[in-house]
């Protein structure tokens, strides 16, 4: 007995990268192919499964029900297959043929190196790149990256696992000479210049809900996307900010010139996590959490405690 798919698998995978780019140009640079393959591929699996998947008549074009219900499925379908050929490769080898990593930046200048010297040994090539979260959430959605250690996505990404890695708390970081007492943060919004991480970083959000819900509004001022550029502007007495341990281990050249305190009042938490693509790398994310753990406790968190001898487990706590 024969047994036929009802659509073609290669046109099935476009329409996943097309989704997933939300562009057909995108899609077909991603995939090294000309638009028109593209289009008349997306064409070709609408007439096979008998329905429309993208609403051309907008701009840009949508996805529609159908599609969204195809593209969930597909995904899915294509994780198990992506799995399966990483199992059949691995049982072999024990390696993988590649291993495309991205760390967000205040991981990988602190905790990065060690890291990447445990798991060189576990793939034929290794490709690592840094950023902030976003670029991490866009590269697992993507499949540029098959493995992120980031801040989680405000929203689940289809087909995407998540093992919680670190629970950091916000702390203050301020001049060294500000010598004014304060017991509340209204204090320092009134005296002191508040530093932003920019609103392009999930911390900056964070920050700014924070004092939010505090009923703060500190002024318009300086914001900055990296931890070092914050946290030079903080030692140089313009102001204060409230930052996380990782990000002061990340710009730890202008610690001298600044003094870290705990944040006054309820505690708010910055979490990382492991993202990958559901069930593709095997038992590797579970291993490559526990040893980014172990050099989270044995090394950061040592090294915090250098600059803030307040600094406590609560304040950085492994999940």
């Amino acid at each position: 007995m024969r047994y036929q798919l009802p659509f073609d698998a290669k046109a099935l995978a476009i329409f996943v990268a097309v989704v997933e780019t939300r562009s057909m140009s995108d899609a077909a640079k991603k995939l090294a192919m000309t638009q028109s393959a593209i289009s008349q591929a997306i064409k070709m699996l609408e007439t096979e499964l008998g329905v429309t998947l993208l609403d051309r008549s907008m701009r840009p074009m949508q996805v529609t029900v159908a599609g969204n219900a195809v593209y969930s499925s597909a995904s899915r379908w294509l994780s198990e297959m992506t799995a399966l050929r990483n199992q059949l490769s691995t049982a072999s080898t024990r390696r993988l043929p590649l291993l495309r990593c991205g760390l967000v930046d205040s991981f990988a200048s602190t905790g990065g190196p060690s890291l990447i010297k445990h798991i060189a040994d576990r793939a034929e090539n290794l490709s690592v790149i840094s950023g902030v979260s976003p670029i991490m959430w866009e590269g697992i959605r993507n499949r540029d990256l098959d493995l992120a250690i980031t801040m989680p996505p405000p929203a689940p990404i289809p087909g995407v696992s998540q093992f919680p890695l670190l629970q950091e708390a916000y702390v203050l970081a301020l001049p060294k000479r500000f010598n004014t007492e304060y017991k509340e943060l209204e204090t320092l919004v009134q005296l002191l210049a508040f530093i932003r991480y920019s609103g392009r970083t999930p911390s900056g959000t964070e920050a700014e809900n924070y004092l939010k819900w505090l009923r703060l509004q500190p002024g318009p001022g300086l914001e900055f996307d990296t931890a070092d550029a914050v946290l030079s502007m903080v030692a140089s007495g313009l102001g204060w900010t409230m930052t996380t341990p990782l990000c002061l281990l990340q710009a730890k050249s202008h610690l001298a010139n600044v003094k870290c305190e705990p944040l006054p009042g309820p505690p708010v938490y910055r979490q990382l996590v492991i993202m990958c693509r559901t069930g593709e790398l095997g038992k590797l994310p579970e291993e490559v959490a526990a040893i980014a753990k172990r050099i989270l406790r044995e090394e950061a968190f040592q090294e915090v405690s250098q600059y803030a001898t307040w600094f406590q487990e609560e304040h950085f706590r492994s999940q």
